[in-house]
């Protein structure tokens, strides 16, 4: 039987909104288990760390940093402390920028507060409204990055 988390994180891949955030809390020691996504994550912690395992690499991602995982690799999460993820899936094809491997980037002040507002916008956003915006803002946020 289907969790409701797991439930809850399907919504976030079949919206036709090419970018979704969503924010999920996890108490100290617990796992995400071996999952996947259609889509790129770009995983956040605001607090707690993250270990991120999965075939290809391993990685520890402190708050002052954020993991880009791409499309439909498996991965498993591991939190260290109570962690809250602030995590936004994104299709590749609006993102043609970012990066074609799994790697750990910095955390700008901006970048950190662009993605906790997008986890506040709904799944129905108006591309061509505020949250659209903000959205691309993250983006172009997400390429100075680099």
């Amino acid at each position: 039987m289907m969790s409701e988390r797991t439930k809850r994180h399907l919504d976030f891949h079949d919206t036709s909104r090419a970018m979704a955030a969503m924010e999920v809390d996890y108490p100290d020691g617990s796992s995400t288990g071996l999952h996947a996504h259609p889509r790129g994550q770009l995983l956040y912690a605001i607090e707690g760390v993250m270990i991120v395992h999965s075939k290809v690499g391993s990685w520890v991602v402190p708050p002052n940093r954020a993991i880009w995982l791409l499309p439909d690799i498996e991965h498993e999460v591991r939190m260290h402390g109570e962690v809250k993820i602030r995590t936004v899936f994104i299709e590749p094809s609006v993102a043609p920028h970012l990066p074609d491997t799994n790697c750990v980037i910095a955390v700008s002040p901006l970048l950190r507060e662009l993605i906790v507002a997008a986890a506040r916008i709904p799944l129905d956003y108006k591309e061509d409204g505020r949250d659209g915006r903000l959205m691309r803002l993250m983006l172009d946020e997400l390429h100075a990055s680099d």
